[in-house]
């Protein structure tokens, strides 16, 4: 009993046993299951990938672990799965039997997207409101210190200084809203021409 597609398969790749969730996928009774070859069940089903995915079920067949992702076209809709492919070695040291797991993934692989856009989205959000309100209002205030230190000169040049001061501290704390802001907004072109990009 498991979530998981699993099926053990002998070396010569005929399907032994299967649980109900292979079966259930793969749209096969336990009967059909019977003599049923293993590569039989992705032939046509894995685009390009097909070559590979036979050359794993080879490869594990000689002993070794194999750990893979594939997209599998199942009634029209391509399906992410999660493969690990793990040999059972006989007493005298070779592979008598291969125990096939698969999950499908794409579901997970698709919220993962999605809460990567939404992630994304509120990022780009906060940095243009950075760059767009803080970013402004600290020019702001720049500007109205600059005036004021312009004001002062002829009454304090110490005070006029300090205030030359403040404006010099407001606008690093502008170039640092900037840059924060420019980190947050992704693909920004970073002074690439077009075709750079």
């Amino acid at each position: 009993k498991s979530s998981g597609m699993l099926a053990f398969f002998d070396k010569n790749g005929n399907i032994k046993t299967s649980n109900e969730s292979f079966r259930k996928f793969h749209s096969l009774t336990e009967s059909d299951t019977e003599k049923l070859q293993i590569t039989s069940l992705f032939k046509d089903r894995l685009g390009s990938r097909e070559n590979t995915f036979l050359e794993y079920i080879n490869r594990s067949l000689a002993g070794e672990e194999i750990h893979t992702e594939i997209w599998y076209k199942n009634n029209d809709r391509l399906r992410l799965l999660e493969i690990s492919l793990h040999p059972n070695l006989d007493t005298d040291g070779t592979t008598g039997s291969v125990i096939f797991n698969s999950t499908d993934i794409t579901e997970r692989v698709q919220l993962e997207a999605r809460i990567l856009e939404v992630i994304h989205k509120e990022r780009k959000k906060i940095g243009i409101s950075l760059h767009d309100d803080l970013g402004h209002d600290l020019l702001a205030v720049a500007i109205k210190s600059r005036l004021i230190a312009d004001k002062l000169k002829p009454v304090s040049k110490e005070i006029s200084v300090e205030v030359n001061e403040i404006e010099t501290a407001i606008k690093n704390a502008m170039n640092e809203v900037r840059r924060l802001s420019h980190g947050l907004i992704p693909y920004k072109n970073h002074g690439l021409e077009f075709k750079e990009m």
